[in-house]
């Protein structure tokens, strides 16, 4: 959110996310999953607060990419 604020302060508007964060750590399979999946669950309601049209925002579009790797 700190981020976040820092860079619309900035760029007054940002009108598209690319969220995607990825690693694979077998022996530490909690840190795989708060990477990838909580990482991303994070980035994309931090920034619904800027972008919420009930609240004012602007709106935006969020492209979440992952990588096939969980399916090996």
């Amino acid at each position: 959110t700190k981020l976040l604020k820092t860079i619309f302060a900035k760029l007054n508007t940002v009108d598209l996310l690319i969220n995607g964060a990825g690693i694979l750590d077998d022996y530490q399979i909690e840190r795989t999953i708060a990477v990838n999946f909580a990482g991303t669950v994070n980035t994309t309601t931090a920034i619904m607060d800027f972008w919420d049209k009930r609240k004012g925002g602007p709106g935006g579009v969020i492209a979440n990419i992952c990588s096939v790797t969980g399916f090996n």
